[in-house]
């Protein structure tokens, strides 16, 4: 039996990203290659675990602390109802793959420490 894959190869993924970054311009498409490497590097602790994870680790420069991305985006955005619940889930995802990994996250993202640290001015969509 043949076994269908919906998923597309990297390469796929990487010229769909490239399309989808000319539409939605900024620092996007390197915070989306970050989530990428999260991805990957957690599925090599455990290749059975879904990646949600991923995003709230990740941005255009690098790899962070949940807090840290959590405030990348409120200094974005703002205040949105709900967003302390979705925290805490996040971190009880966390501490699930942290069990089953045997060490924290944030031992498998390369220079966490260093992009930590770092505190670039938020985003803001170029006036056209």
């Amino acid at each position: 039996m043949e076994v269908i894959s919906i998923l597309p190869t990297i390469e796929e993924a990487e010229r769909e990203l490239q399309i989808a970054g000319k539409l939605n311009p900024g620092p996007w498409v390197k915070h989306s290659l970050n989530v990428g490497i999260v991805a990957r590097n957690n599925a090599q602790k455990i290749p059975s675990m879904d990646i949600q994870l991923c995003d709230s680790l990740a941005t255009d420069y690098g790899f962070v602390i949940i807090e840290k991305r959590f405030v990348d985006v409120t200094r974005r955005y703002g205040i949105m109802e709900g967003y302390v619940k979705d925290w805490n889930k996040t971190f009880e995802i966390k501490e699930n793959f942290e069990k089953v990994m045997g060490c924290s996250v944030y031992d498998v993202l390369p220079d966490i420490g260093r992009t930590t640290l770092l505190s670039p001015p938020p985003w803001k969509q170029p006036v056209k």
